[in-house]
């Protein structure tokens, strides 16, 4: 009776060890593409949108794309950039709470006086009372804003339903770790984070999708020091300039993470005086974006991995981040 047993539990360590198999066998292509399965993720170059939460579509005045982000990741991207914020509802709009210690002066500096003024003048018509929560800003939630669990939960519905793809999610944080990552955990987006070793190697994307940890989420200010899934940004990520005046004044220069590590953010935007998909027709031009990057790459020494724009939809971003992975289709006839 015993080897009987015996033999019923080896059967089945075997069979469990088979299926493994064959589940990382059926994995036949990874974020669209066969050859990019056995790759590092940070040597694998995704398509971003720089404030990916600005859009249009869901209420973002001043907007930096057209469609929110499930749009985005059906045209391709699998990189975002998200600003949390915490804010306080009212009838028609959301009220920032801004960190403490900001004076006008910064705030000027950062958004804009005519920014400031307008949030100004928005919040004289709130209660300011009622229980904050976290939300997806572009600088004043009094502008647009997005609930951050909302977000998340419509991230992780997509990525259920296309259990092959891995996604990078490069937050500037002006919430806590803690309730970023009670938003996460909320609604289960929490079960498909990636949990670091804290080495400078990272998995094939064939691994994350075999364990299921396909969400890399990284904090621009403070990832705090208890998470291992919550990586700071630029102690992994280096990048370059991201105020740029025209397409004249795109630097090669490192900015933010110095140089030398393993992923590599290429800025790709017109910031100053504003956004416009006039200047973003010019620089997110095949012609003009991808002998930027390869440059980039060449001076660096290194891989793009993120390579973000604004107004993702006008110009030719998915199409040079395929050339930059060598996926790109060649042309029949």
């Amino acid at each position: 009776m015993a080897a009987v047993a015996v033999a019923m539990i080896v059967t089945v360590l075997l069979v469990g060890r088979d299926s493994s198999a064959g589940a990382a066998q059926s994995i036949e292509a990874c974020n669209g593409h066969a050859a990019l399965c056995d790759r590092p993720v940070n040597k694998v170059a995704m398509a971003a949108s720089h404030n990916s939460m600005s859009a249009a579509q869901d209420g973002h005045a001043f907007a930096m794309h057209d469609d929110g982000i499930v749009p985005q990741l059906n045209g391709g991207l699998r990189a975002f950039q998200l600003d949390t914020w915490f804010g306080i509802p009212q009838d028609n709009f959301v009220v920032t709470e801004l960190p403490a210690g900001i004076s006008r002066e910064e705030q000027v500096e950062l958004f804009g006086e005519q920014a400031v003024v307008a949030a100004e003048r928005l919040r004289t018509q709130s209660s300011a009372g009622g229980e904050k929560s976290t939300f997806l800003c572009h600088g004043y939630c009094e502008y647009g804003s997005t609930p951050f669990v909302a977000q998340l939960t419509e991230m992780k519905e997509w990525l259920d339903n296309n259990p092959h793809e891995v996604i990078n999610l490069i937050i500037q944080d002006m919430i806590t770790p803690e309730a970023t990552e009670e938003a996460f955990e909320e609604r289960g987006m929490i079960d498909l984070v990636y949990h670091h070793d804290g080495s400078r190697t990272f998995p094939t994307l064939r691994e994350m999708i075999s364990s299921n940890q396909r969400v890399i989420v990284m904090a621009e200010n403070d990832a705090g020091t208890e998470l291992d899934w919550y990586l700071q940004a630029f102690d992994v990520t280096e990048e370059m300039r991201f105020r740029n005046e025209s397409p004249d004044d795109f630097p090669f220069t490192p900015d933010r993470g110095g140089t030398g590590q393993p992923f590599f953010q290429l800025n790709h935007w017109i910031q100053e005086p504003q956004p416009t998909p006039s200047n973003a027709e010019i620089v997110n031009a095949r012609d003009f974006m991808l002998p930027r990057a390869e440059r980039c790459e060449r001076e660096r020494d290194t891989d793009v991995s993120i390579l973000a724009v604004n107004f993702w939809g006008v110009g030719d971003l998915v199409e040079v981040v395929d050339e930059l992975n060598g996926v790109a289709a060649t042309p029949s006839g």
